[in-house]
């Protein structure tokens, strides 16, 4: 988990592949569900609440699954909901991918479709600062591994991470 450019997909889908585990992106599975390009316009069409209400809806239905072999990448806003954290602190390991915002802003300038501000901000940048202000205690009351990828390709990330894993008793 963490804010939107955090690189939860990318990391997400190399430390599945390093574990051979399934990944499952929510915001991907939210958008594919309701026929929508991306999260962002999803949230963009139903609305902030309506939204949440689906997300919420696929976290409970993820987490009732008893498969255990499995990547989430959440969405960077499922910890707005109280429900959503008690559901992740019970049931998941999270792992908060604490990223500096501003290097957040480059990565979502860079990604077309998340370009425009989602939420009202004036810009992407602002909206993620925001953002991060807001949910870093949410982040953090939920987080089970605060970490911080530092720079390098997503695979030799993935492994440091997995070795964080399995130093942990986790893999």
């Amino acid at each position: 988990m963490g804010l939107r450019g955090a690189g939860k997909s990318t990391l997400g889908g190399a430390l599945a592949s390093r574990l051979g585990h399934a990944l499952v992106d929510c915001d991907q599975e939210l958008a594919r569900a309701q026929g929508a390009e991306s999260a962002g316009e999803l949230l963009r069409r139903l609305g902030e609440s309506e939204f949440r209400e689906h997300e919420q809806q696929l976290l409970e239905r993820l987490c009732a699954d008893p498969e255990p072999h499995r990547v989430l990448a959440t969405g960077g806003g499922v910890v707005e909901r109280a429900s959503n954290r008690e559901l992740l602190r019970a049931r998941t390991r999270c792992i908060w991918l604490r990223v500096p915002v501003e290097l957040c802003a480059r990565r979502v300038a860079a990604e077309p479709e998340q370009r425009p501000p989602l939420l009202g901000a004036p810009d992407a940048a602002a909206e993620l600062a925001e953002l991060a202000e807001r949910r870093a205690p949410h982040y953090a009351s939920v987080a089970a591994l605060e970490w911080e990828p530092g720079p390098g390709a997503p695979d030799a990330l993935a492994e440091a991470l997995a070795l964080e894993l399995e130093r942990r008793g986790w893999s």
